[in-house]
């Protein structure tokens, strides 16, 4: 048994705080002790199995001022985070962080008290233009260059392994960082999409001879969603009764409210906000098309979900989701334009049935390859890796001594 502590700064709905969430999960199901250090935890639209997890928290009334107050999280979050990880470690054989500033927090606590740090890079940190920094708010703005500095790069080396989503996250560690790290592909909750959609569609929306385009994730100008809103406005035309639902909340949504409002679409266009894990099944049934045109994704998992429910999806290229859609037929994938986006929607309308096929062999790929237990499972190859290494000088010096 392994004692394995993660490391989130906070735990809410989506989709790395998920991977954080199922690998705990996971890997408590194979004996091992884990718990998730964080600065709070906010369990609306988590899965159940989220409660039964072992958190470690900072003083209730801290953690509380946490997840109400964005200032004081941005002042006083980390340094919370970095205490909480300290007392959190005294009998800790690996920490594993995640998100910023969690490998950083990592590498020090790792130092101090000789623990090995295996960093689950979701998404290595790219320094952001001045347009992009303007429209997420100064805080996210301030914590991205902060993310993408020399400093980071530096402290990343002092990791003693990593392992990404993807062949792409992977190219940019060599890059960025200068080091290999293994790939492990995400898993899915299956469980949870065997429930055939049985549930209310989120918001009551009466769909009935509609053309259903969805689209789940932050709003936020890496989700780039503005190219779903831009294919909407080019396919309209053609099939007249289209219309795009649009999971998630984030900066975005009011530059978003605009264009569909100044360009006509408003009702073609639904904003749902945040939308409860529980009722994704029923969210992706309801739809004909999924749509996932992130700029520079690690990974995405909507494509996956929305399998499941035998829906297919148009798939950036660049984003790691779209090495498995391409190489295993499952799918769609394009340049995450407006055009290309609107051409493949107005081909996947025409031919539903050539489709249909195909996501009915992505249903079968995604239960058999896809699972939380074959992630942890990959997590646990990496870190018997770092076992073998700890052990190496050991048997040498062993070996050595009886010649």
């Amino acid at each position: 048994m392994k004692k394995i502590l993660i490391i989130q700064p906070w735990i809410r709905l989506g989709g790395a705080e998920l991977v954080s969430i199922h690998l705990a999960n996971a890997l408590r199901q194979r004996g091992h002790k884990v718990a998730i250090a964080c600065t709070y935890l906010d369990t609306f639209g988590l899965p159940e199995l989220a409660l039964s997890l072992d958190y470690r928290l900072p003083p209730r009334p801290l953690a509380d001022l946490c997840r109400r107050s964005r200032l004081f999280f941005l002042l006083c979050g980390y340094w919370l985070l970095l205490l909480t990880v300290i007392r959190s470690s005294r009998d800790v054989d690996f920490l594993n962080p995640h998100n910023f500033p969690s490998s950083w927090i990592a590498v020090l606590v790792g130092r101090i008290r000789g623990i090995p740090v295996i960093w689950t890079c979701n998404e290595p940190p790219q320094r952001l233009d001045w347009r992009e920094a303007s429209k997420i708010g100064l805080g996210d703005a301030v914590g991205w260059l902060l993310a993408s500095s020399r400093l980071d790069r530096f402290l990343a080396s002092r990791v003693e392994a990593v392992y990404v989503p993807s062949e792409m996250t992977r190219r940019q560690v060599q890059q960025l960082y200068g080091r290999d790290a293994d790939v492990v592909r995400l898993g899915v909750d299956a469980d949870l999409y065997s429930q055939k959609g049985q549930a209310a569609v989120p918001g009551g929306l009466d769909l009935a001879g509609k053309s259903v385009l969805l689209a789940v994730g932050k709003l936020h100008p890496q989700k780039n969603q503005i190219a779903a809103l831009c294919a909407l406005e080019h396919t309209l035309p053609t099939f007249p009764n289209l219309v795009l639902l649009l999971a998630g909340d984030g900066p975005m949504r009011g530059d978003w409210e605009q264009y569909a409002e100044d360009h006509g679409l408003g009702n073609h266009v639904v904003f749902l906000g945040s939308v409860p894990h529980s009722d994704m099944p029923a969210l992706y049934s309801c739809c004909d098309i999924n749509l996932f045109t992130p700029i520079n994704q690690s990974w995405g998992l909507t494509p996956f979900e929305a399998l499941l429910m035998g829906k297919i999806s148009v798939v950036s290229n660049d984003s790691g989701a779209s090495e498995v859609v391409a190489s295993q037929g499952i799918g769609v994938v394009c340049t995450p334009s407006a055009g290309e986006v609107g051409k493949w929607i107005s081909e996947i309308l025409s031919q539903p049935d050539r489709y249909r096929a195909a996501a009915e062999r992505g249903r079968d790929y995604v239960r058999r390859e896809l699972t939380w237990g074959r992630y942890a499972d990959g997590f646990l190859r990496v870190l018997a890796k770092l076992d073998q290494r700890a052990v190496r000088p050991e048997i040498l010096s062993s070996h050595r001594g009886t010649t």
